[in-house]
């Protein structure tokens, strides 16, 4: 439908450090998430399923990580992720680019770490 909104479902991005297989992604949650009516309508929190999605997608977006997640492992959501929550997300990407490791925090607190196992795709 022309005109119509998307419903938000990105983190707001606020800056971003990349090195050679470390990366660091400023973000900031969105005060109007599409999940938010579900999720759970007393006590917003960021979906673990959707902190996966922002992981694996801006590691393909922005990383040009490509490749289906194989594996998960060590996946581990410790602080609930708030509307207008500030967080980093880092980046540790293996040489071959198989491996994927990641942590959300912010100044005090770790929201979710884990390691993707990933099946390379060309590109």
């Amino acid at each position: 439908m022309r005109g119509a909104l998307r419903p938000q479902l990105e983190p707001e991005f606020l800056a971003e450090r990349r090195g050679d297989s470390h990366h660091e992604f400023d973000l900031r949650v969105p005060e109007h998430l599409a999940v938010w009516p579900g999720h759970f309508p007393e006590f917003f929190v960021v979906p673990g399923v959707l902190q996966v999605d922002w992981v694996l997608r801006i590691a393909s977006d922005r990383l040009g990580l490509a490749g289906a997640p194989r594996r998960i492992e060590a996946l581990k959501f410790k602080t609930p992720l708030r509307p207008q929550q500030l967080f980093t997300l880092s980046l540790d990407v293996a040489a071959d680019g198989c491996v994927l490791d990641f942590e959300m925090a912010g100044p005090g607190k770790v929201f979710s770490t884990g390691r993707f196992r990933l099946d390379r795709e060309p590109r």
